[in-house]
């Protein structure tokens, strides 16, 4: 059995992805101007490192689970 906490990280990682999707999407899509654009990238990034760190976090919580 999967714990809850462990359930609402993979929520939140599948919530993530999307809004990373999404946000990748506008920079493609949408006349940004260069700081718009710039502060979007930013973003992304830290999304991207935070999803890292948060994967890393599901699967020591699940490998911590299996001792």
């Amino acid at each position: 059995m999967v714990a809850e906490y462990i359930k609402r990280m993979y929520k939140e990682d599948t919530e993530l992805s999307d809004k990373i999707f999404k946000a990748e999407r506008r920079l493609k899509t949408l006349d940004l101007d260069k700081r718009e654009k710039e502060l979007l990238i930013s973003q992304v990034q830290k999304m991207k490192a935070y999803q890292e760190v948060l994967q890393a976090r599901i699967k020591y919580a699940i490998e911590k689970g299996k001792k």
